[in-house]
């Protein structure tokens, strides 16, 4: 008879010990869940910052701000062909190798 009663507390306890675990766990997930609100706040608000201070007008008002003043006149600045052809040149060398190499890859390891 004894032994059923042991049996019985320590089956008790167990239960005891793993609900212990349990809340422990419960209140670990919820105080997480309390800092991704609270960082998705804080994202959101850094976010709506960089929105407001990328408007035209914002940038405008700290362009003026710093001194700088609107343009008068604007001009369009055409690249030599010499100067086109060496950065053709020099992004067609970039590939090279990828190209030597790429027909003696194969599908499959």
């Amino acid at each position: 008879m004894r032994v059923w009663a042991l049996g019985i507390v320590a089956a008790a306890l167990l239960g005891v010990m793993v609900h212990a675990v349990m809340a422990e766990s419960q209140m670990r997930v919820a105080d997480l869940s309390e800092r991704i609100v609270v960082e998705q706040r804080r994202y959101e608000a850094a976010r709506l910052e960089v929105a407001v201070r990328s408007t035209p007008v914002a940038i405008v008002t700290r362009a003026r701000a710093a001194g700088l003043i609107p343009a008068t006149t604007t001009r369009t600045v055409i690249r030599p062909a010499a100067v086109a052809q060496r950065s053709e040149s020099a992004a067609s060398n970039s590939t090279t190798p990828w190209q030597t190499l790429k027909p003696n890859l194969t599908s499959t390891p």
